[in-house]
């Protein structure tokens, strides 16, 4: 991995070791020896997975599928609530549909404020797929599941956008339906239809993010022709698309377009063995770099992403403990750079400055809310070992721009 590239550090108490050595035994991507800050959030039933995250009046928000089969009857969506940054969490609620089975939960904000869930639905008796939403009110309690969209189409994963619409990427289901398409809403009830995306080699799960332009960019899954994700991107009013294959299987694939102008992507990679990578994406050659493997294995991945407090926050479902469990990884995004940007530089302390002839040994840190703290000693009469020397701290809450 080049960590010129993208640079992440990882807080926390996990170590993670990886080398060049271990890629061509096992395809996992190379990794520095880092530290990994990991919470269980709770132990699963054998078939309860997929899950999403997102802030909601002041705290943090999960969702997942329980259910005791993969793909029969009896899915619900259950709602966790965490009021102290994920250290603990409690049931907020459990949506069913009646006679019907849930599947893949994903948050969405609109732009009238309302937070809505939404995901696939199928019949308990086996019969036709779809897609449902439900609401919820100020004080967190939800409708019920509601079927949207025509029978066997799959929404994935909505986005809003600041043009008042979220935007999300709705496929064919089951694989005997082909094609996808991009629709947009304003109320998560009635759809517009933007764009057909892809027809053939069965398209399936994929997300779509906005850059501040208004550029799109979207990941798509697919199953045939050697099970390559697709990268799509477009430009307003995204009705015309380029597509580049990724030379990679994606499954359950995010997306998210860091501050600093990077692409990260995640999803369960299948060269073996099987676990939950991040990468980068460079768009504009259409090409994907291994990040990190974050600790998973076996039935895994579909991750949730947050940027929360300077940091980028992943919800997983993973069985490489033994049982299944929900997962929460936290990772600190530090002065990420690109090929073509080169690093940052920021000048903190300089020399003949704030009363000090010479500053000498610096440090830094990084608080728990991601305020970064720059150390050093402060020589007040000259550059010697001794004398008037102090220890000088200075602090910064934009990522040690200022």
């Amino acid at each position: 991995m080049s960590m010129s590239s993208l640079l992440i550090a990882l807080v926390g108490v996990v170590a993670l070791v990886s080398s060049e050595a271990a890629l061509g035994e096992t395809g996992a991507a190379p990794q520095p020896t880092l530290a990994l800050r990991l919470r269980r959030i709770r132990k699963l039933r054998e078939n309860a997975f997929y899950g999403d995250i997102i802030p909601y009046q002041g705290a943090l928000l999960v969702a997942f599928r329980d259910s005791t089969t993969h793909e029969g009857p009896g899915g619900k969506v259950t709602i966790l609530r965490s009021t102290d940054e994920g250290e603990t969490w409690k049931q907020n609620a459990t949506l069913e549909a009646q006679g019907a089975s849930l599947f893949d939960p994903h948050f969405c904000i609109l732009a009238d404020g309302r937070l809505l869930l939404h995901g696939g639905i199928r019949s308990n008796q086996g019969g036709s797929w779809g897609s449902y939403v439900a609401f919820a009110s100020d004080r967190l309690e939800w409708s019920e599941p509601k079927r949207i969209l025509e029978k066997d189409q799959w929404l994935w994963r909505l986005t809003p956008h600041s043009d008042g619409h979220a935007y999300g990427v709705v496929y064919g289901c089951p694989p005997g339906q082909k094609g996808s398409k991009l629709l947009k809403t304003k109320d998560g009830l009635s759809y517009e239809r933007v764009a057909d995306l892809l027809a053939a080699n069965y398209p399936n799960e994929a997300t779509i993010r906005f850059e501040p332009d208004g550029s799109a960019c979207v990941v798509h899954r697919h199953e045939e022709s050697g099970g390559h994700a697709l990268l799509g991107t477009s430009k307003p009013p995204y009705t015309e698309w380029t597509w580049k294959d990724l030379g990679r299987f994606i499954g359950g694939p995010n997306l998210l377009h860091l501050p600093s102008g990077q692409w990260l992507v995640g999803g369960r990679c299948i060269e073996k063995p099987v676990r939950l990578q991040l990468g980068q994406l460079d768009v504009a050659q259409g090409r994907y770099t291994p990040v990190l493997d974050l600790p998973s294995g076996g039935d895994c991945s579909y991750p949730g992403f947050l940027l929360h407090r300077n940091r980028l926050w992943v919800t997983y479902y993973s069985s490489h403990e033994g049982a299944t469990s929900l997962y929460l990884a936290e990772v600190d995004l530090v002065a990420p750079a690109t090929s073509q940007r080169g690093l940052e530089q920021t000048d903190v302390f300089l020399s003949g400055t704030d009363g000090c002839h010479t500053y000498r040994i610096p440090a830094l840190a990084v608080t728990r809310k991601g305020t970064v703290l720059a150390f050093c000693e402060g020589r007040r009469k000259g550059q010697g070992d001794a004398g008037d020397i102090d220890i000088v701290l200075k602090r910064s809450a934009d990522g040690g721009k200022t």
